[in-house]
């Protein structure tokens, strides 16, 4: 722990010594609460961000599990009634929604093999695969 320590002093001093002309009269203006005060705002800033940003990870996880579970009851309807066209497009946008995009073209292709005309089929097609310009 010692030789880290002295590495440390000596670092510190290497890249104080160029800034020192510029720093020190700063130093000796500012008082220290201020500088503790300013780093408090600063972390308290830094945290804050840490958090949102956590929590809307957290609810995208519970957002993609809720659409698991509608996807999964979706399914069940699709065992019995196969050519069932509007639950099928409905699969494909929520296997859309949680980039399942393999699933979501499957069931497309599905809906548009029974109704390849139908203005729905289409307008669900142009969103799950959007035309580059």
């Amino acid at each position: 722990m010692a030789p880290l320590i002295k590495y440390l002093k000596v670092l510190g001093k290497r890249i104080y010594r160029p800034i020192k002309p510029v720093v020190n009269p700063l130093l000796k203006k500012l008082k220290l609460i201020y500088l503790l005060i300013a780093l408090l705002i600063i972390g308290g800033v830094g945290n804050y961000q840490y958090w949102t940003e956590k929590k809307a990870y957290e609810e995208s996880l519970r957002q993609k599990a809720v659409i698991e579970q509608e996807i999964s009851s979706w399914e069940k309807v699709i065992e019995t009634k196969p050519e069932y066209r509007d639950v099928l497009l409905r699969l494909a946008l929520l296997n859309w929604r949680i980039f399942n995009n393999d699933k979501a073209e499957e069931y497309w292709q599905e809906a548009n093999n029974l109704d390849p005309n139908k203005e729905e089929v289409q307008k669900v097609g142009e969103i799950i695969f959007p035309v580059l310009p």
